[in-house]
């Protein structure tokens, strides 16, 4: 085998993390997953901080048969510990200094080792700086460019709530002029991985190549039926199911205002989780006088959450932006369509094959009769239901499974390796 078709085989990756743990959700369990699924493909090294070490290391210890990755872990001093624990802010504070820092690190491992490209996974925000040079860089997928639609929160939450979604966005919008400056992609001959069609947009107007890519997995059980009633007993209510937090921009009270539109015998609705909204929505709730139809469960524990999921038959995630969306994933494993809004993660995630998205650009009152109509589509054919369930499950297992996930990943690397013609020179 030549040089060439060995790099194609299995490249050799130095990947960026700076949040990687096992056994962790969010951006630890991002990064630790593309860390350990395209080992199974690649030579991977891993370089995070060195805070993650010891759980690295107890996991490697616990499962020997499955430790493929190597790791170089980076730590800033003292003073910077102490900011990012005391400073408001400061794990941002300190995140940009260990980037900073971290041109030096990859140097480093440049030099005592030949890798073919870089991948930086963690923080998986485009707003993140990025800094590190040398070889191509795949960075992504990053998200984080959607502004919260203020038309839709219509006097819901807080004043303070309000204004912080505000502030928000206006760093966003910033953000999104000074991109060009700590993106490392184009500067490198590589490819930015964009997990939203926001995020998208604003690296394309930016002059950064782009493509779409999901930033969450699925790597749990998958039912292959769906346990929900609708098929067999179309007399009843549809039930519906929310999994998350309680936020004012998850848009439950939209939600809500859609449920009170809809024939009160024909629908009920399940909240799984708690958050600062609780009260206010179970007031609501009461206003609509829907309080009857509506089941706030609070926090159910992970291995309970397969149950609540089967007794269902339809999803609702109505977020106003969410990068990700993990809960549509679990609905989808357990073959429930979602009904979710047009923005984010979700506009990725969910097509009219599997659920229904409401579109946010119209007013506050078009979005709740949207809602209600899609809500009354599933009441009126449950079969609906069962064949947007059935092609959600499909969905789940061609784009987001970790193996399906795997495969697009390599695709991206050889990708950028034909483009820059790179051979790894000999060790």
């Amino acid at each position: 085998m030549s040089k060439e078709d060995e790099t194609v085989a299995r490249p050799r990756v130095l990947m960026l993390a700076f949040a990687c743990e096992p056994d962790e959700g969010s951006e630890p369990e991002v990064g630790w997953k593309w860390a350990n699924v395209m080992a199974e493909s690649c030579d991977i090294t891993v370089v995070t901080q060195a805070k993650n070490r010891e759980r690295i290391e107890q996991w490697c210890r616990a499962h020997p048969e499955e430790h493929a990755v190597l790791f170089s872990y980076l730590e800033l001093g003292p003073v910077w510990r102490w900011l990012k624990k005391r400073m408001p802010g400061g794990m941002y504070v300190y995140y940009t200094a260990w980037q900073w820092r971290l041109r030096g690190h990859v140097a480093w491992l440049l030099r005592e080792r030949s890798y073919d490209l870089l991948h930086h996974v963690t923080f998986a925000s485009f707003r993140m700086p990025v800094w590190v040079a040398g070889l191509p860089v795949v960075w992504g997928p990053v998200g984080g460019a959607e502004t919260a639609p203020m038309h839709l929160l219509k006097g819901h939450g807080t004043l303070l709530g309000r204004t912080r979604e505000r502030f928000r966005n206006l760093n966003t919008w910033l953000a999104g002029k000074l991109v060009r400056l700590w993106e490392p992609s184009r500067r490198s001959g590589g490819i930015a991985l964009a997990s939203t069609p926001a995020t998208a947009g604003l690296l394309s107007r930016n002059g950064i190549p782009c493509l779409s890519m999901p930033t969450i997995g699925y790597d749990g059980e998958i039912d292959f039926v769906n346990r929900g009633r609708v098929a067999q007993m179309q007399d009843t209510p549809l039930r519906l199911l929310y999994v998350g937090r309680l936020h004012l921009l998850k848009g439950m009270h939209l939600l809500l205002e859609a449920m009170a539109r809809v024939e009160k015998h024909s629908v009920r609705l399940t909240l799984v989780g708690d958050g600062a909204e609780r009260v206010r929505l179970e007031s609501l709730a009461g206003q609509l006088g829907i309080a009857d139809l509506v089941s706030f469960r609070g926090f159910v524990p992970r291995r309970e959450l397969g149950g609540v999921f089967s007794s269902h038959d339809v999803l609702v995630a109505p977020s106003l932006y969410e990068s990700g969306g993990l809960s549509v994933l679990e609905g989808f494993a357990h073959c429930l369509p979602a009904i979710v809004l047009d923005c984010g993660g979700h506009a990725l995630s969910v097509d009219d094959s599997c659920g229904r998205k409401i579109p946010t650009s119209g007013s506050y009152e078009e979005t709740v009769s949207a809602l209600a109509d899609a809500i009354r589509q599933y009441v009126s054919d449950p079969q609906l239901a069962l064949r947007h369930g059935a092609a959600a499950k499909q969905r789940l297992l061609e784009q987001y499974a970790w193996p399906a996930k795997k495969e697009r990943m390599l695709t991206v690397y050889r990708r950028t390796l034909g483009q820059e013609n790179h051979v790894r020179q000999p060790s």
